[in-house]
């Protein structure tokens, strides 16, 4: 029906948008275009904060605990969350 099609179109068209409204950038698999990562410095008595990488690349190698930040996720948040998921600090 006319109804039915209308609705399709209406909740494409939504699902295309941001939280603010905004067209969404394309992906590429499951992350957007362009992809951002965040890293988190933590130093404390003159230590830096490590992880062994879990994932190629370099996998097994030390880092700073980080990635991707979400769409339109804070920077800070996303460092926070990140050092949360990986250290659980």
């Amino acid at each position: 029906s006319i109804l039915h099609t209308m609705k399709s179109s209406i909740i494409r068209f939504i699902s295309n948008l941001d939280k603010f409204g905004r067209k969404l950038p394309s992906k590429q698999g499951k992350y957007y275009i362009p992809s951002i990562t965040v890293d988190a410095l933590n130093i404390k008595d003159n230590k830096v904060l490590v992880i062994r990488r879990k994932n190629d690349p370099f996998q097994g190698k030390f880092a700073l605990p980080g990635g991707f930040i979400d769409y339109n996720e804070d920077p800070i948040d996303a460092c926070k969350r990140e050092l949360l998921e990986e250290t659980g600090l």
